[in-house]
């Protein structure tokens, strides 16, 4: 019986009482099957009966089964953040956070892979202390927070995801927003196929778009997006010299009064490294925002809401 018949059903019920005993009865009915008064496995049960399934886990789960375990294309090249030592080319492991979100995924993907999560401090070897995991996808709760949290009303509005991999913001954005045009663009044309195919399997295509090709190229669609989100994109595959050249372009680029800058992590990190041809001035462009994340909450304090001026 569905919820709509089951509540005719009662409905017709409460009229067949005699009126005297329809308080008593709802009382009754208040007391005995109020979520409070249910035992555990009972609300275990209840809340597996009536949530939705999340097509966010369905799609990790399609993915995980096409993807190597380190969900890297094939000769994918990677550059370490530039804080970090050299030696941490080799104690940094990939593990993408919208595939594996939870301390346990890593530890069945560390068993899968057959190592250890530490290293040897003084040869390197993967024995003895903590690895260093990185992440070029935003966890499911990273992008649930700013669909469901960040962002305003979205409707007719366009999205951008640069560097959008295996498609995390592009998905959500369909999924809980209003957005007219969620858009990816990404450079890899392994993960361009990949995403594609997931548009296709979860009938995505009438909103999704993903566009395989290198930012440098989409001057047009950056300049009239809405919002643009920025996940670490650029500093694990560019060097320097290529990352100030795409900042320069982004910055006289997106110039449309309003639009929001969506960052992992801040912009002023992300420039501090950088050798400018020319100099920028950040206040200039835009105005950083709070987030009103949870300040425990480490992923969602890495996000940066920023409004171009």
């Amino acid at each position: 019986m569905d919820l709509e018949s089951a509540q005719e059903s009662f409905v017709r019920f409460l009229g067949q009482l005699q009126q005297d005993c329809k308080i008593g009865f709802l009382e009754w009915v208040c007391k005995e099957y109020s979520p409070s008064a249910l035992e555990p496995d009972h609300m275990d049960l209840l809340k597996e009966e009536t949530e939705e399934p999340d097509v966010l886990d369905e799609i990790a789960r399609d993915l995980k089964a096409v993807l190597p375990l380190t969900a890297l294309s094939p000769g994918e090249p990677q550059f370490i953040p530039d804080e970090g030592s050299s030696s941490e080319k080799t104690t940094t492991l990939h593990v993408d956070s919208f595939l594996y979100p939870e301390e346990e995924d890593i530890d069945q993907l560390c068993s899968q892979l057959g190592i250890s999560r530490s290293y040897c401090l003084h040869c390197a070897s993967w024995r003895t202390a903590p690895l260093n995991f990185i992440s070029h996808s935003m966890s499911r709760d990273e992008v649930r927070y700013i669909f469901g949290d960040l962002l305003p009303d979205l409707t007719g509005k366009t999205v951008v995801d640069v560097g959008s991999r295996l498609g995390a913001a592009v998905y959500e954005g369909f999924l809980h927003s209003k957005a007219a045009s969620p858009v990816g663009i990404e450079k890899n044309a392994y993960f361009c196929e990949i995403q594609q195919r997931t548009v296709t399997k979860y009938n995505m295509a009438g909103r999704v778009k993903i566009v395989c090709s290198d930012v440098l190229e989409q001057g047009q669609l950056l300049a009239s997006a809405d919002v643009v989100v920025l996940n670490y994109v650029f500093e694990m595959f560019r060097t320097l010299e290529e990352r100030a050249r795409i900042w320069e372009f982004l910055f006289s680029t997106v110039r449309r009064r309003g639009t929001i800058l969506i960052t992992v992590t801040s912009i002023q990190d992300c420039w501090k490294p950088l050798p400018f041809n020319t100099q920028l001035e950040l206040d200039s462009w835009v105005v950083e925002m709070e987030t009103g994340a949870d300040p425990s909450n480490e992923d969602l304090t890495n996000l940066h809401l920023y409004c171009v001026l």
